[in-house]
């Protein structure tokens, strides 16, 4: 998964390290590193979302998992934007990353299960257990 892939790419001192800065006329970074700052990144708003989540501002939560989701697609990151949905009583959305989380990781048992918590809320019964 994306996530995982800082932890590869990267080595733990770096992880918190500031991004290199930009030389005038330097080539293009290679992609490698390219794909290691967007997976820094994501990180970054994907523990930003968990604390403000923590602190019940499940509004700041969405848009922080949106910008990580902006950088990479994650299974995780769907399956936490869809628990701060359903808070915020936006099932419909919440079905939605569920799914998507689910296209990545069909057994991912946090998207199956908040899926058919909010199919629940939606009286969607029949999907709800399918």
């Amino acid at each position: 998964e994306a996530l995982a892939e800082l932890e590869r790419l990267a080595p733990a001192s770096a992880a918190g390290a500031a991004p290199a800065p930009k030389t005038k006329g330097a080539p293009p970074p290679h992609p490698a590193v390219k794909r290691a700052e967007q997976v820094r990144r994501a990180m970054e708003k994907k523990v930003q979302g968990n604390t403000v989540f923590g602190r019940r501002d499940f509004k700041a939560a969405v848009r922080c998992y949106t910008e990580a989701l902006d950088q990479v697609q994650s299974t995780v990151l769907y399956a936490n934007r869809a628990a701060a949905m359903q808070q915020l009583q936006k099932h419909d959305n919440a079905v939605e990353d569920c799914t998507r989380a689910l296209v990545w990781n069909p057994k991912y048992v946090k998207a199956l299960a908040r899926r058919a918590a909010s199919y629940r809320a939606l009286t969607k019964l029949p999907q709800a257990v399918a």
